[in-house]
């Protein structure tokens, strides 16, 4: 199904969707730039955890105790020090999980714009 033309767009993320046999839905994006635009995609992130915190407010925690969804955020600098003059890469994996709901109303909200990047 297309986004709706209201999505918001994602510049640097791009979710990949999987589904798990319980039902939980898995979306997990992975984003890698230099320095200089690690500003823009840490609000990226922030951005779209906003939006789940807003529009699932129950959450984020273990979906075991009842929250609408979970999440995990890690952050990783390669490079920049190893060779002279070598740019530092930083790196984000972002994993979202939660129900069927959870899962389609994310990726109908948001869409990835084509990036020059």
């Amino acid at each position: 199904m297309p986004a709706p033309d209201d999505a918001l767009t994602l510049a640097y993320l791009e979710f990949d969707l999987g589904e798990t046999t319980d039902g939980v839905h898995t979306l997990e994006a992975l984003a890698s730039v230099q320095a200089a635009h690690r500003p823009a995609l840490a609000a990226e992130v922030e951005a779209v955890l906003t939006w789940c915190r807003t529009r699932f407010p129950n959450g984020p925690g273990p979906l075991e105790e009842g929250h609408d969804w979970d999440m995990a955020c890690d952050w990783t600098v390669d490079g920049g020090g190893d060779h002279e003059g070598a740019p530092a890469w930083h790196t984000v994996g972002l994993t979202l999980t939660g129900p069927a709901a959870f899962a389609e109303a994310l990726t109908h909200a948001w869409r990835n714009t084509p990036s020059g990047h």
